[in-house]
């Protein structure tokens, strides 16, 4: 993260180079007992996504919630913790897409001003998909989608 008090990342603009698609997770009780999920896309947008360590302290502080990355991406306001975010990258080796699933923890603005968002989040679960379609992603990560 960048430590300066302008807010700027590290490498400049440039380093948001991932697209990130950022979806409401959606849970309604299934008809057979249990939850069935869906995921509402809220919006796709350019990110860094790095990792971090996985720890349950932030700045000395004890906290519940672990995270595994760190996901900037330019500020946004409606971001709430019950929210995912996936990103899909191609494996050049045999052209199969990897995806993952973060779950938010935290979302926090870098160097306090409202110009880049600093999202914590855990990674959830990383698989492959035939495709990057969202019929794909909902069927492999979604329990009992509708």
């Amino acid at each position: 993260m960048a430590s300066n008090p302008a807010g700027d990342l590290p490498d400049g603009i440039a380093s948001l180079r991932w697209l990130v698609q950022l979806y409401q997770r959606v849970q309604t009780p299934a008809a057979t007992g249990g939850l069935s999920e869906s995921l509402v896309l809220i919006a796709s947008t350019h990110g860094d996504v790095q990792p971090s360590w996985a720890s349950t302290f932030n700045e000395s502080k004890a906290i519940d919630e672990p995270i595994s990355h760190i996901v900037c991406t330019r500020w946004v306001d409606y971001i709430e913790n019950t929210n995912v975010i996936m990103r899909s990258t191609l494996r050049p080796e045999d052209n199969t897409f990897r995806t993952e699933l973060f779950r938010v923890r935290r979302v926090k603005e870098v160097g306090g001003r409202k110009r880049f968002s600093a999202i914590e989040v855990e990674l959830e679960a990383s698989k492959t998909t035939p495709d990057d379609s969202e019929a794909s992603r909902v069927a492999l990560f979604m329990e009992n989608p509708v």
